[in-house]
Parts: C-alpha cells; sequence; structure tokens
C-alpha cells in the first residue's frame, strides 16, 4: 500500500480552497433570505468609490483623461434637474372640449360657409389627438419601469463621487450623473440597457424616463440621466470568488447583446488596431524626445530606462494582431458589445454575490476579450503580483458560460504584452498644466511599483504563451 507524503498546500491554492468551499452568505445568515435577487433591483456606483479610485490611476486602452471626481454644480442644480423625472410637463395647449356624443339622428349641414369651415376643423383636431396619444404610448417602456406618480419630494441631495445621490420622500434613492458623451450615443447606451432588461438581464443601470419618456434632460448644453441607486460595494481583487462572479458577468453581458441589433450603421466600433497603433507611436516619439531635454528628473530617467523594453512589447502585440486568427476575430468584433472600462469602482457586487455594471458611457461595439482583458490586468497590478493563479480564475469563469476561440486567447495575449500602465502613466506626467503638477509625486510612486511588478510580468507573459497560446516565447 503506497503511502503519499501529506505536504501543506500553497498559499495561493488555500485562498483559493476556501473561497470556492465558503458557503454564500445567503445560506450563511437567515436574514438574508428574503433578499431581493438581482434581476429585481440593479446596483447603483458605491458610497466609497471615492476614496479607491483616487490613487490609483487607469490604464485601460480605452479610458478617458482622468477628470475631476466631484460633481461640477451645487446640491440645487441637482435637485431641479431631477424633477424633470419626477414632475409632468406642462404645455401651452388649450385643454380640449370632450367631443359630443355620437347621434342616430342625420347630421344637419351648416347654415354658413364659415360654420362649415370651422366645425369639420375643430372635429379633426380633437379627433386625432387620442390616436397620437395611443402611438406615443405604444414607443414607451413597460409602466412597471416608469415612476408611479410624477410628483415625488426630494427630501435629501447629497454628492459621491462624480455624481448627486438624490433621495425622495417614500424613501427610493436615484443617482443623477452629468453625461460625457453625445445625446446619439446617450439613447444607445438607453437602448441597450433597456433591451437587456426586457431580456431579462438586469445587471446593468436602470435608466430612469420623463413624462416625455426621454432617458436624459437638459441644462443648457449639459446633458444628465439618472438611473435607480441600489447600495452595493466594490469589487474587491483579493477576492477569487468576486473576481470569478465579474468574468461570469462579462461573459452574460457579452452573450446577450450579441443578439441585440441596435443602430450598428450609426455607432462608430471601437478602432482597436487604430488605437494600440497610436500609443505605440506617442512611445515612439517620446524616446525620440527624451534625448533632447536638457535636465532628466527622476521620473524622466525611470521612463527612459523602461521605454526600450515597453517599444519592443507594443512591437509584439501589434505583431499579434496581424495573426490571421486575430483579423478574423478582429472583422467580426461588431457582433457584441463590451463595456470597455471595467474597473473595480464599476463593478459592483450584491450581498447575494451578483456583480453588476455600471457607468456604460464608454460601451461600444468591439471584441469582447478587451473587457477580460481588463478585468485581469487589473487584479494582477492591484495584487501586486502578475501569477497565473490570478489569471486562470476569469478565464475559466467566462469559458463556463462562453468558451473563448483560440484566436481570441491570441487577442488576449496581445492585450495583456502591450504597455498600458507605462503609457498611460506618461501621457498623465507629460501632457499635465504646470498647475496640476501635485500628481506627479503619485505618478512617480506608481512607475516604480510597476517598474518592480516587471519581472513578475515578464514570467506570466512566457507562462501564457507557452501554456495557453501554445507558442514560443517572443514568436510573431
Amino acid at each position: 500500500m503506497m503511502i503519499m507524503d501529506k505536504k501543506p498546500l500553497p498559499p495561493w491554492l488555500k485562498q483559493l480552497w476556501d473561497e470556492l468551499t465558503t458557503p454564500p452568505a445567503i445560506l450563511r445568515d437567515p436574514s438574508l433570505q428574503n433578499t431581493p435577487s438581482p434581476k429585481s433591483r440593479p446596483v447603483p456606483p458605491p458610497h466609497d468609490e471615492e476614496e479607491e479610485s483616487s490613487d490609483e490611476p487607469s490604464e485601460s486602452p480605452t479610458d478617458p483623461d482622468d477628470a475631476d471626481k466631484k460633481p461640477r454644480h451645487n446640491a440645487q442644480k441637482a435637485e431641479r434637474l431631477t424633477r424633470q423625472y419626477f414632475t409632468k410637463k406642462r404645455t401651452n395647449r388649450p385643454v380640449s372640449k370632450p367631443r359630443p356624443k355620437h347621434s342616430s339622428k342625420p347630421r344637419q349641414k351648416p347654415k354658413s360657409v364659415y360654420q362649415a369651415d370651422a366645425v369639420p376643423a375643430a372635429r379633426s383636431a380633437t379627433a386625432t389627438m387620442p390616436v397620437k396619444r395611443m402611438e406615443r404610448s405604444k414607443n414607451r417602456r413597460p409602466a412597471d419601469s416608469t415612476l408611479e406618480g410624477w410628483e415625488k419630494r426630494i427630501v435629501s441631495v447629497e454628492p459621491v463621487s462624480s455624481i448627486w445621490r438624490l433621495t425622495t420622500a417614500d424613501g427610493k434613492i436615484y443617482a443623477l450623473k452629468e453625461a460625457h458623451v453625445p445625446l446619439q450615443r446617450l439613447r444607445w447606451m438607453a437602448n441597450v440597457c433597456d433591451s437587456l432588461y426586457r431580456r431579462g438581464f438586469t445587471l446593468v443601470p436602470h435608466f430612469l424616463k420623463t413624462s416625455t419618456g426621454k432617458p436624459f434632460v437638459f441644462d443648457g448644453e449639459s446633458l444628465y440621466y439618472a438611473y435607480e441607486w441600489v447600495n452595493g460595494t466594490p469589487l474587491h481583487y483579493d477576492s477569487m470568488r468576486q473576481l470569478g462572479d465579474a468574468a461570469r458577468t462579462l461573459a452574460k453581458f457579452h452573450q446577450e447583446t450579441s443578439q441585440l441589433n441596435l443602430m450598428r450603421n450609426s455607432i462608430k466600433p471601437y478602432p482597436l488596431v487604430a488605437d494600440l497603433t497610436q500609443k505605440q507611436q506617442d512611445l515612439i516619439e517620446l524616446s525620440e524626445a527624451l534625448p533632447t531635454k536638457n535636465e532628466l528628473d527622476e521620473f524622466d530617467q525611470l521612463v527612459k530606462s523602461q521605454l526600450p523594453t515597453a517599444l519592443r512589447q507594443g512591437e509584439n502585440a501589434l505583431a499579434l494582431l496581424r495573426q490571421p486568427e486575430v483579423e478574423a476575430i478582429l472583422q467580426n468584433h461588431a457582433d457584441g458589445i463590451c463595456h470597455l472600462d471595467v474597473t473595480s469602482q464599476n463593478l459592483i457586487v450584491h450581498s447575494n454575490g451578483a456583480v453588476q455594471l455600471i457607468d456604460m458611457e464608454l460601451m461600444n461595439y468591439a471584441p469582447r476579450v478587451v473587457d477580460l482583458s481588463h478585468l485581469m490586468r487589473r487584479a494582477m497590478q492591484a495584487r501586486g503580483n502578475w501569477s497565473s493563479e490570478v489569471a486562470i480564475i476569469p478565464i475559466v469563469a467566462y469559458n463556463r458560460t462562453q468558451p473563448l476561440l483560440h484566436g481570441e486567447y491570441l487577442l488576449l495575449e496581445a492585450l495583456l504584452t502591450f504597455p498600458f500602465r507605462l503609457h498611460r502613466l506618461q501621457k498623465l506626467h507629460y501632457l499635465m498644466d504646470e498647475g496640476s503638477q501635485k500628481g506627479a509625486p503619485l505618478q512617480l510612486q506608481h512607475l516604480k511599483k510597476a517598474i518592480l511588478m516587471e519581472t513578475d510580468r515578464q514570467q506570466f507573459l512566457h507562462s501564457y504563451t507557452r501554456q495557453v497560446t501554445r507558442r514560443k516565447w517572443g514568436e510573431d
């Protein structure tokens, strides 16, 4: 009889085992037995969004420039804008008289030409009004998605990160946010979320509609939108279970949106190849400009030392995009929609474990592995360790919902190889205004942290190439 040696489990495997064997909270806490399902309530932005996002720079391939994390306007303006959702729109149209009941008696001819012209005109105007109202009602959302009663009193208005949190007298909570996208894209974003709700996928924002059925309000040239608020917590990258749940939510989101056909000709897909090519060109220009600088500070010297490796990584990533299997994926990527801003603040965890997507302004037609690569990269960077143990959890969870193709694994390798972090940090440092140099020490700190993780990152990419895509290291 063979006796096997009992060796202690590695720390990462022990943590994974604890995560997988721990029953969900709803089974451990009797008070949560009656918690509504995620389909009955969407999740809002978290309360502590500002605290977690203020010190960590975003480095998604689609991230916009860093913006102020406080609302631009005061609470009185936020309350005034939100009242447009709760108050019926008043018009100056005169109230028409009720139509007379039909009579069996034959209709008499008018006594004069003036009466003959006036009476039919009045009847035609009143007769068409009910028809128009019926046509408008057909285009509106179902009654259960609209507010019950328009006259709601707002009792509190408070800023949370870059949005306003509003509470009404009946206890309901809403989020009001200024849009940073054009009107046409905001309409498309709301239509996509509404369509997903009708299909039963509710892990997206639930947009409010005004009395006229619009998902937005104007204030001068500014555009605002609101959605329901439900308490939740940001995703914790240290939790293997939450990483897997987030990957499953992304997979279901990609699966559901691949069956939608909304404004495909009006929305321009995300140009992934052009974007990476431009970022690579930025790094090339920086490598040519730094030697001509008179005095190099500590940030300049560190960037200069990392540029040769970053340029080589960028070339390898672009070479992978030219692979036939990857080109086929890129040509067909318009079949699905991606979130394109996957951060811990935009992945909100319900008390029952479901993970919800918020902040959909960057959503666009794009290859689905862009979202997956962003989740994996952010998780490994936040943990300070590029390891296969962390990366395998999202990949396995995603494949259980929607398996990836070999060309998508190659595209995922390209996105993990490209030096997004270095490009992001140098962009924030060199393009900032002179009056905002207070962020320079923080950027230097993040750059040093990224350099310390570069060795682990190189080992991870080597392991991924050998075990996942089955290529030789450095092979184009």
